[in-house]
């Protein structure tokens, strides 16, 4: 990828996490925003190299729903959160960079299952 390329798909992603998706993902209660973060490591984990900026802004706006969620949880759940925002930071730098990380999908699916049974929610029915 050139460099004008991966600074455009970077502003992209950026961009992507506006102030009112912050606004109404704030809303929700902590559980609710739990499956929201679990949908978007869902779409990551089903994801192809093909969709760059599409998996672009879903690394952005999965980084800002672990941040915007981490203050209302358990402490176990908070250092849980705190762990994935930065194992999704080093995903989002690679795939920037456009150097994939290869565990990114299986990790992604394997957060995803964890975050709805920390929610509540019942994976076998949402798989």
């Amino acid at each position: 990828r050139s460099a004008f390329s991966v600074q455009r798909i970077g502003t992209y992603a950026r961009q992507m996490v506006s102030e009112a998706i912050r606004q109404r993902f704030l809303r929700d209660p902590w559980r609710i925003r739990l499956g929201n973060l679990a949908s978007d490591l869902a779409r990551i984990a089903s994801s192809n190299n093909a969709e760059h900026e599409y998996v672009a802004s879903l690394l952005a706006e999965s980084k800002c729903f672990a941040e915007w969620t981490a203050p209302e949880v358990a402490p176990n759940i908070e250092a849980m959160l705190s762990q994935l925002q930065r194992t999704i930071e080093s995903w989002e730098q690679a795939w920037i960079a456009g150097a994939p990380v290869a565990t990114m999908r299986s990790v992604a699916r394997s957060q995803s299952d964890k975050l709805l049974k920390l929610a509540g929610f019942d994976v076998a029915e949402v798989s």
